[in-house]
């Protein structure tokens, strides 16, 4: 049962991990004809098949649950465990990251569906503002997330021990986390995310040694300037409508697109109305908002490699603390470069750098 459940959490895990190369291959192990097929290494794309093809057995049933969960008292639903909803999210991102568009737009389907049939709701209004570190139980957006209790801490290894902007560590006085200006202005002004960050630089902050800057992280809060304790969701509804949406615009399903967006869009902008974009057009709308809603959570530099954009971080960044500014979509040193060794030493190799 132990092992089964370690097979099913390292595929995901590796499957989630591995969207960086989806885009151009760079990852793929190199096949060869003249090489028997059964003494070739995985390749990503046969990793994503078993990852696709271990979920039905694994969550269809209560052993697969178990299998998923393992400790006594697990519920099904647990949002600190795996669970089907989760399951088909990440189905959902594997799909995703394929390109594969129809069937990630209904893996997300079938991941909203379960979560709201089990209490799962997009967050709205001031619940917005909950700082996250209690977002299971401040919100019911949450559909997998790490739960630390108080009396648990990890000091100075915490998320919001990094990405908060209120905890008393020195990657926070100094080391201030701030929104792309270009990012930030896709949102319109009634957009009640802008209160994720200060476009002023001026807000308060806990005391005279931590640093301020414009564009400022106020999405996550830690439980105090002592307490770097708090919630981390690893899925969150919102990303699983934002999937479905991105999915159903890029297989050419506009109207059913528009309508998934909008559903989630007025719960972020109470003001909003359908612009009327179509294509590829609509597709940048709903990743504009995606990029929004998501910031911090660790999924724009994989959109980036999945779709192969080039990444420019706009005029807001200081060269000091990131080394570049922007890198074309094939420079070196943005793509995923094979080790040298590799290619020095394995003929079936070729250099991408």
């Amino acid at each position: 049962m132990r092992s089964i459940k370690n097979i099913t959490l390292g595929l995901a895990t590796v499957g989630v991990m591995s969207l960086s190369g989806c885009a151009g291959d760079y990852l793929d192990t190199i096949l060869s004809t003249s090489v028997s097929e059964t003494t070739i290494n995985t390749s990503l794309d046969n990793l994503y098949i078993a990852l696709n093809g271990i979920h039905k057995e694994m969550v269809s049933q209560e052993s697969g649950y178990q299998c998923l969960g393992g400790e006594p008292g697990f519920k099904v639903n647990d949002v600190n465990h795996y669970s089907e909803m989760v399951a088909w999210g990440l189905k959902a991102r594997v799909a995703l990251a394929m390109q594969d568009y129809n069937n990630a737009a209904v893996y997300a389907g079938k991941s909203v569906s379960l979560a709201e049939a089990g209490g799962h709701r997009l967050m709205t209004g001031s619940q917005l503002n909950c700082g996250f570190a209690n977002i299971t139980t401040d919100t019911k957006e949450a559909m997998y997330a790490a739960m630390t209790p108080d009396d648990k801490t990890v000091y100075f290894y915490s998320y919001y021990a990094y990405m908060s902007w209120n905890f008393n560590s020195s990657a926070i006085r100094q080391g201030v986390k701030c929104i792309n200006v270009d990012a930030y202005e896709t949102m319109s002004e009634t957009d009640l995310r802008r209160a994720w960050w200060d476009p002023t630089g001026e807000a308060s902050v806990p005391s005279s040694s931590y640093a301020k800057n414009a564009y400022q992280n106020r999405k996550f809060t830690a439980r105090s300037t002592a307490d770097a304790v708090g919630d981390v969701a690893f899925m969150r509804l919102a990303e699983m409508y934002l999937t479905q949406a991105e999915a159903l615009a890029r297989a050419g399903k506009d109207s059913e697109a528009q309508a998934v967006f909008t559903k989630f869009q007025i719960t972020r902008d109470p003001s909003y109305v359908s612009k009327g974009n179509i294509g590829e057009a609509l597709a940048e709308e709903i990743m504009n908002s995606r990029r929004v809603e998501l910031w911090g959570e660790g999924f724009r530099f994989y959109d980036l490699k999945r779709l192969h954009m080039s990444i420019k971080r706009g005029s807001n960044f200081d060269i000091a603390f990131c080394t570049f500014l922007e890198k074309d979509k094939d420079a070196q040193g943005w793509v995923w470069e094979i080790p040298k060794i590799e290619t020095d030493f394995n003929s079936l190799c070729t250099k991408n750098y």
